[in-house]
Order: C-alpha cells, then sequence, then structure tokens
C-alpha cells in the first residue's frame, strides 16, 4: 500500500471514532421489572407501617360458656379477657397477639425501657430469672394490656392508654413493678417460695395475731383465707346479688386485712369455695342443683350446690372475684371447683345432662372464664384438687383433669392428705402409716402431669389426725410430709388444719 493509500485509510478512521463519539465504552440497556415485581416494589415503598388501633388493642375476646344440649360450652360475646398458652417462638398478648420483634427490628412507635411512656407505645425487652435464665411464659403488664413471653424470655407489650406501670409476674417469683420507660425493658425477677398454712376466722383478732407471730418467727410467710367461705359468704361485698342473698358478711373488710398483712411481709391467698355455695342455692333455688322432683339437692353432709352449667353463677362468681382481686390481694385459690361426687346422684337434676364428656369441658371453660376476669387485676391463680386427681388419668365425676385445668393456673395445689387416700394406693395397704412415700409418690406424678407447663406444685399436706385408719398421726408424721413434699422438688406445701391446732415445732425457727 502506497503512502497516500494509508494516509486515506487513516482519515476514515478518524471519520469513523468521531461518528461514535469518540469513545469505545457503552453502558448497558436497564431491564424493565416485571408487573409483579413492580406491584411489589410499590407495596414495599409506599405502604406505611401497620400501626394497632385503639379497636385492634382491645377487642371483646369470646368465652365459652354452659349450653343446655350437652355438647362443649359454646363461644359466647363478653369482654372478659381470655388468655391462651402462647406458641414457643412467640408473645401471647392479651387482649391482642402480636409477634416479639427481632433484634434488628426498629417498629415505629416502640421503645426499650429507657424512653418516657407514651400512648399506644409498644415496649420491648427480656425477662430473666435471678440467675439469668431466660423465663418463657411469664406474664407482662403495660397498664391493663398483657403478654407473655416466648421461649427466650422476650416481650413486646403494648401499653393500655395511660399505662404508667410495668408489671411482670411469673410462678416461683415476686411480682416486679417499675415505672414504664425505667432501665432497659430487661427484668430479672427475684424468686418467692410460699410457705404456707390455711387460716379460718382471720376476722378474729386472736387468730390473727396468732399466726402473724408464727410468720414473725418461723419459715412461714404465706396464709390461706376464707375469701368465700365453706356456707358461700363474702366479706362486705358491694356485689349486688351477693347483697340480695344475704351473702355479704359484714365481719372485716378485706382490703384492710390484706394491707395489714403486707406490711408484714405475708403472702396472702384468698380460697375461693366454688360451687358448692349453700347461701345461693338456698335464696336462688333456680341456680342450684335440684333433684328430680325439682327441689334443692343435697350431698351426704347437707350441703347444698349450685350448677356449674349456668351462666349467671358464673357471671355473679366473676363479679366477686375481681371485686376480690381489687383488694390486693396476692393469689386467689379455687376450692370446690368440680362437680359433687358423695350424695344420691341418680336424683340429682341439672340444666343440662351431666356426662363424663361435658364436665371437665365446664370445669376447665369455667376456669378460663374466671382466668380472663382476674387477669387484669395482676393475681396469681391456683387450684386445688382431690389427692385421687394426681394418680387417675378421669375426672372420677368432679369434671377435673390435671392437664385441662392446667392452662389457667400458676399453682396446683393438690390435697394430698395420706389417710384420704383408699387401702393399696401406691401399694400401701394403709397410706397413712407411709407420709412420706404418699406424699413423695403424689408430687412426682403431679409434675409429670404438669410436664411443660409453667404451673408449679404446692401441696396441701395434712396436720390432723388420722380420719380413716386411725393410725398415730401427730407431729413426726406432719414432719415427714414436708420432707416428702420439699425432696420431691415440689414448689413448697400449704398445711391445712380447720381446727387451726398446728404445733409451733411443725415449722423452722428463724
Amino acid at each position: 500500500m502506497t503512502f497516500a493509500h494509508r494516509l486515506l485509510s487513516l482519515l476514515l478512521l478518524a471519520v469513523l471514532l468521531a461518528a461514535c463519539g469518540g469513545s469505545s465504552r457503552t453502558t448497558p440497556a436497564a431491564t424493565a421489572p416485571s408487573q409483579a415485581n413492580n406491584q411489589q416494589a410499590s407495596s414495599a415503598t409506599t405502604q406505611p407501617a401497620a400501626q394497632p388501633t385503639e379497636a385492634a388493642t382491645a377487642p371483646a375476646v369470646a368465652t365459652e360458656v354452659p349450653q343446655t344440649d350437652g355438647t362443649a360450652p359454646a363461644p359466647a360475646e363478653s369482654t372478659a379477657l381470655a388468655t391462651t398458652e402462647p406458641e414457643p417462638a412467640q408473645a401471647t398478648v392479651q387482649p391482642v397477639a402480636t409477634q416479639v420483634p427481632e433484634a434488628t427490628e426498629a417498629p415505629q412507635n416502640e421503645t426499650g425501657g429507657a424512653a418516657a411512656p407514651a400512648e399506644g407505645a409498644a415496649y420491648t425487652g427480656t425477662v430473666l430469672s435471678h440467675t439469668g435464665k431466660p423465663l418463657a411464659k411469664a406474664m407482662v403488664y403495660a397498664g391493663n394490656s398483657m403478654v407473655r413471653t416466648d421461649a427466650r424470655g422476650r416481650y413486646r407489650v403494648q401499653a393500655s392508654p395511660g399505662a404508667q406501670e410495668l408489671t411482670v409476674m411469673a410462678p416461683g417469683y415476686r411480682k416486679h413493678t417499675a415505672k414504664l420507660g425505667e432501665g432497659n425493658g430487661n427484668v430479672r425477677l427475684e424468686p418467692f417460695v410460699a410457705k404456707g398454712v390455711y387460716v379460718s376466722g382471720i376476722g378474729d383478732d386472736d387468730v390473727r395475731e396468732r399466726f402473724y407471730g408464727l410468720m414473725e418467727d418461723t419459715e412461714l410467710n404465706a396464709m390461706v383465707i376464707n375469701v368465700k367461705n365453706d356456707d358461700g359468704r363474702v366479706f362486705t361485698s358491694k356485689v349486688p346479688l351477693a347483697r340480695e342473698t344475704g351473702a355479704s358478711f359484714e365481719d372485716f373488710h378485706l382490703r384492710d386485712v390484706v394491707a395489714d398483712a403486707h406490711k408484714r411481709g405475708i403472702y396472702v391467698i384468698g380460697r375461693f369455695t366454688t360451687f358448692r355455695d349453700p347461701n345461693l342455692a338456698t335464696e336462688r333455688p333456680d341456680l342450684a342443683i335440684q333433684n328430680q322432683a325439682g327441689k334443692v339437692w343435697e350431698d351426704n353432709q347437707g350441703h347444698r350446690w349450685v350448677d356449674p352449667f349456668r351462666r349467671e353463677v358464673w357471671d355473679y362468681f366473676g363479679d366477686l372475684l375481681e371485686e376480690i382481686a381489687e383488694s390486693g390481694i396476692d393469689e386467689i385459690q379455687f376450692d370446690y371447683v368440680r362437680f359433687p361426687v358423695d350424695g344420691d346422684l341418680s336424683s340429682v337434676k341439672y340444666k343440662t345432662p351431666s356426662t363424663r364428656v361435658n364436665r371437665p369441658q365446664t370445669i376447665s371453660s369455667f376456669l378460663k372464664y374466671a382466668e380472663g376476669r382476674l387477669r387484669p387485676h395482676k393475681v396469681f391463680i391456683s387450684a386445688d384438687t382431690y389427692g385421687l386427681t394426681v394418680v387417675s388419668d378421669n375426672e372420677q365425676g368432679t369434671g377435673q383433669i390435671v392437664q385441662r385445668l392446667a392452662p389457667y393456673l400458676d399453682y396446683y395445689s393438690p390435697m394430698i392428705y395420706p389417710d384420704h387416700f383408699a387401702a393399696g394406693s401406691f401399694g400401701f395397704q394403709i397410706p397413712s402409716a407411709h407420709p412420706y412415700e404418699v406424699i413423695y409418690r403424689s408430687v412426682k406424678q403431679a409434675q409429670a402431669k404438669l410436664k411443660g407447663t409453667p404451673v408449679l406444685v404446692r401441696p396441701y399436706l395434712s396436720a390432723f389426725r388420722d380420719t380413716q385408719f386411725g393410725q398415730p398421726f401427730g407431729l413426726p408424721q406432719f414432719l415427714a410430709q414436708k420432707r416428702g413434699a420439699e425432696e420431691a422438688g415440689a414448689h413448697s406445701w400449704i398445711y391445712w388444719d380447720a381446727a387451726l391446732k398446728y404445733p409451733d415445732e411443725l415449722f423452722r425457727a428463724e
């Protein structure tokens, strides 16, 4: 190629480069999103974070009520709060369920413990034991809103309007209360073991002072008092039906007794006799268990009962329970929360035919209803049952099955009195001759039935003579029961003697 040809080629190349913009770099074309991706992107960028509304945080929750067709109780409208056991990976909120956020989340209108209380704010944190172990299913309140912690002890609670305090409760621990916004939201609970005795006649000054002295000088730190007596009467009640039927017993003011006990460091458990209610059954026969002739039915001891299938009975008890809880009492314990099992049962007439299917449904549904009335008042809930309930998987006509009671309780107190078991129980022809073994094995069986729940076993022990076998039964046998309970891992104990003749030596001096 001649020089002229090469020069012409170079000129042509320069012209081509100028036409292409003088650069050999190119920009890739943008890929247009699909219609589905575009909608998703629009939703993610334009929708605000969902915030709870007043209607969402305080819905009316359905509770189960007795039916008349012999089937399981069906839902009915109620403003009572109903709680359920949570799934392990989330907190159950009462009245509305919310998921506990991961640590990387930063929800709007949410604060840890350091921020000042805000209307409708959500508060997060972790509940730990005194040793630093996360506590699952602990109850956390921000005002009247309640959630349960998840498996890692975490919570997220939406504060109710006007809430000022954060309260944390768990069986086996002292109640913790602090101002909303204090600290970082994490709470470490202090353990508490209630060592108690049943004390009747708490309105009597001499009785009260005697047991106050025992509480001060010994290991005792708790007492069970009647808040609804065996006769169905309650103390200084303002509930209309209690006053109409003469159930309000103007003996003492419960709030004053509780406050006085708390000044002395005493934990107060209120014993609430439930469906054995002679006063209501007598004054309102329409609410009583009746016989086939339409008269009020009586058991072998002449006691009258109200019909567990009647919703009006439930509502009356719910009103009483809330009134009792407002006294500041620490715990309410249900006694006689069952169907009667002695007397001429062939003559019994209920609103609904009583069957082995609907009796347990009704008892557990009542406890669910009662729990809904009580939980907003921040009290612990317990129940006692026959000792036989611990060793049997059947309801024995009572309607009580431990596993079905458990979701609504914090403590379970089986009455495992050695002389109340039948001959041959636990392999012993005379069970009361083996008090340590009877208590130890009973506690272990109760614990097995409650495995996987937060419910703690705190049994009733006998401090009275052997009423069935005539065996010697005094201080050595009383102490053997305590040792059996403690060595079986029971969460302490409560002694029972209706005559209140507890030997001082029964309790360790402190």
